[in-house]
């Protein structure tokens, strides 16, 4: 069996319901009545109203994404979680066999359970709060796990060539390939209920492709970040990934780099959190405020779909501008989302 041809098919398939977005976006009154309506699409496909999924993939899910509506920093992961619910009511089996076998790959190569990610975050974030409470400025923490249906699309990705490994050398690229292949045999031998055949996986391959099970984010509030002069943010940054080693269990397995390729800057490294013994990688990011705005006001763009007018054609730094120019203007994410919001419905910025 193609394990992937799910999700092979949502990407050849995808629409939009032009007008029953834009229905939604004139509608309403209020970014939070959008969310509203996300909330109200994931509680009717946990409840298994099969008849809302064309609803949720054409109008709920494109919406999330040009409104900006996921949001780490106050743990809103609403798309996942929509795009999860589908899967389950779609195509039983295969969700539960996936599910089951990325929390084997997990566990036999981290020695933590699933479930477990978030109570390691919530512990990690604490004690990243503390620490952030000795620095200069004014700096907060939070973090993610990422969620089963995401580390499914992120494992079909890299089985199509679209996503890439971190280090790059022919024994990471074999390793790869060696671990997606145990993992489809492995999907295979759930469906067909030969629990007692799962193979190993090795846990140094497996790390390059989930290097990211848990994100945290260090990040300097907008509140302290008067010049938003890069020179000086890479200064700070340097001075707290210091300070972070010196005082946290970590083991730096790539970076620490910075990443400005649709975010203005930050710098990220993917490290090993000793937890009651066992290495559990992490992805660790330290940024500012405005990056967090300009990220994430540009998940659109990382998404892959078009939202100025003309970026289809031209996304020179005109369009780019406009929307740095507008988050400039914000003292907090909610603020950014209320701006694309009343952007787009004023018709300043085309929704499609």
């Amino acid at each position: 069996m193609d394990i992937w041809k799910y999700l092979h098919d949502i990407e050849i398939n995808k629409k939009v319901d032009i007008e029953a977005c834009r229905k939604l976006i004139f509608n309403t009154t209020e970014v939070y009545q959008v969310k509203e309506y996300l909330d109200d699409i994931l509680r009717d496909l946990k409840f298994g109203k099969t008849r809302v999924i064309d609803e949720a993939r054409s109008v709920a899910l494109p919406i999330s994404y040009r409104l900006s509506l996921d949001d780490t920093s106050s743990d809103y992961r609403i798309s996942s979680k929509i795009n999860t619910e589908i899967f389950r009511l779609e195509n039983p089996k295969l969700s539960k066999s996936i599910s089951d076998e990325i929390k084997n790959l997990i566990f036999k190569s981290f020695k933590i359970r699933y479930s477990g990610l978030k109570i390691l975050e919530n512990q990690i974030v604490f004690d990243l709060s503390k620490f952030s409470t000795k620095l200069d400025d004014e700096w907060h923490s939070y973090g993610r796990v990422k969620e089963i249906f995401s580390i499914y699309y992120k494992l079909f990705r890299f089985k199509i060539h679209d996503k890439q490994p971190k280090k790059k050398s022919d024994e990471v690229y074999k390793g790869i390939t060696g671990v997606l292949q145990t993992f489809e045999e492995n999907v295979c031998i759930r469906l067909n209920d030969h629990v007692e055949d799962i193979k190993s996986y090795d846990t140094q391959q497996v790390m390059w492709i989930v290097p990211d099970l848990i994100a945290i984010t260090i990040q300097l509030s907008i509140k302290s970040d008067h010049t938003r002069n890069l020179g000086s943010l890479k200064s700070k940054y340097k001075s707290v990934n210091k300070k972070l080693k010196e005082e946290y269990p970590l083991e730096i397995f790539y970076g620490p780099s910075y990443s400005n390729k649709w975010h203005i800057n930050r710098l990220v490294s993917y490290a090993f959190w000793n937890f009651k013994n066992y290495m559990i990688p992490i992805e660790l990011f330290i940024r500012t405020d405005f990056d967090y705005f300009i990220g994430y006001a540009n998940y659109w763009r990382y998404k892959g779909v078009h939202l100025f007018a003309g970026t289809h054609k031209d996304s020179t730094s005109k369009s780019k501008k406009m929307l740095i120019n507008k988050i400039h203007e914000c003292n907090s994410f909610y603020e950014v989302q209320n701006m694309l919001y009343r952007e787009i419905k004023s018709g300043q910025l085309e929704l499609f």
